[in-house]
C-alpha cells in the first residue's frame, strides 16, 4: 500500500532523518540496524510511521510507529501481517467511497 510521505521524521529519535524512501541508520542500544521509510502520515493528531527491517533473517520486519512527542505504539508485524492490514483499510476505504459516492457498500 503507497502512503504519500509528508517528508517528517520518525516519531523515534530521529531529528535529521532523510526524506521519505531513502536508506535510514540507527544505533540503538545493541548492535545497528537499517530500516527504509515507506510512509509518514498523521493519524488523529500524531505522527505515524512505516517502515521495513534490512536485517537479513529477520521475521517481523515491517515496523508501525505511533507517537507525537513521545513514541506511544510500535508494533512489529511480518510481511504477511502488514499487508492483510493494508488489504483491509483499502476494502474500507472503497466501500466509505462507494457510500459517499450513492453506491452500496
Amino acid at each position: 500500500m503507497a502512503v504519500q510521505s509528508m517528508g517528517a521524521p520518525s516519531p523515534a529519535n530521529v531529528p535529521d532523518a532523510p526524506a521519505t524512501g531513502r536508506i535510514l541508520k540507527l544505533v540503538p542500544d545493541a548492535g545497528t540496524r537499517t530500516r527504509r521509510n515507506h510512509g509518514v502520515f498523521t493519524l488523529e493528531g500524531h505522527l505515524a510511521c512505516v517502515y521495513s527491517t534490512r536485517r537479513a533473517g529477520r521475521y517481523c520486519s515491517v515496523n508501525f510507529e505511533l507517537g507525537a512527542q513521545a513514541l506511544l505504539v510500535s508494533c512489529l508485524m511480518t510481511p504477511e501481517q502488514a499487508r492483510s492490514i493494508g488489504n483491509s483499510l483499502i476494502a474500507a476505504a472503497k466501500a466509505a467511497q462507494a457510500v459517499a459516492q450513492g453506491g452500496a457498500a
